[in-house]
């Protein structure tokens, strides 16, 4: 799972970054990612002292009071990069003088597609080696206590205010938001519609003319136009 945050950033880069992030992590990874933005810092600092994995965290040159809570982010987070966007010629002197140590500084008058190369070259270099996936899920339904292979499962469905855990010949409730397993699972799990996660190990046809998907236990998955196109890239 890589966590991609977006604090306090004008609507062209936020619009930019909505647009094209998702399509180069679809592209250039296998890890599940969660987008947060947002313009509360203590959302972001809460997230990351939670999380052990990649944090990704943009700030432009309005945020400079919150350059020290990056800086202490980064002695919880070893896996936190840091991109702060410069609106004025003064910004990073002053930052650098406080002692804020960003990994990328950027101007935001650069043009459309230099700004979009730079997080392209970000998501390619990042080493998701580093990171270590489990290959069981465990996981609480009634009162119980499971513990399945990634590989049994087939999809996760979002029905009835809950999420519910599917293998080819069972099906077990948890009692979360799927935003919230999502966390839990590897990059060959992806979302193809809002109430649905699938394993794309256990794809057998994507249907792109009916959009949907058929599993392997022949198995029907809707497939939003929101999804499909992250979906063909794969």
């Amino acid at each position: 799972m890589i966590l991609f945050y977006v604090l306090i950033v004008s609507s062209k880069i936020t619009n930019l970054l909505k647009k094209n992030i998702p399509e180069f992590a679809a592209y250039f990874t296998d890890a599940m990612w969660k987008y947060v933005y947002t313009s509360d810092a203590d959302i972001i600092y809460e997230n990351m002292r939670n999380y052990d994995g990649i944090n990704i965290v943009t700030w432009d040159g309005s945020g400079l009071k919150f350059g020290n809570l990056f800086e202490n982010a980064k002695s919880i987070s070893d896996k936190l990069t840091t991109i702060y966007l410069v609106r004025d010629s003064s910004n990073p002197l002053i930052l650098m003088k406080s002692g804020i140590r960003p990994d990328i500084v950027m101007s935001i008058f650069l043009d459309d597609n230099e700004i979009i190369n730079i997080y392209k070259n970000l998501i390619q270099n990042i080493k998701l080696s580093e990171k270590k996936e489990k290959s069981e899920y465990e996981f609480e339904s009634n009162m119980t206590d499971y513990k399945v292979d990634f590989d049994e499962i087939f999809f996760l469905e979002s029905r009835q205010k809950k999420v519910w855990l599917c293998l080819e010949r069972a099906e077990y409730e948890l009692n979360k938001k799927m935003e919230d397993v999502m966390v839990d699972f590897p990059g060959n799990f992806k979302k193809c519609h809002r109430s649905y996660i699938i394993n794309m190990n256990h794809i057998k046809k994507i249907d792109y003319d009916d959009n949907s998907i058929l599993l392997e236990n022949d198995m029907r998955i809707p497939m939003s136009r929101k999804y499909r196109n992250e979906l063909r890239n794969l």
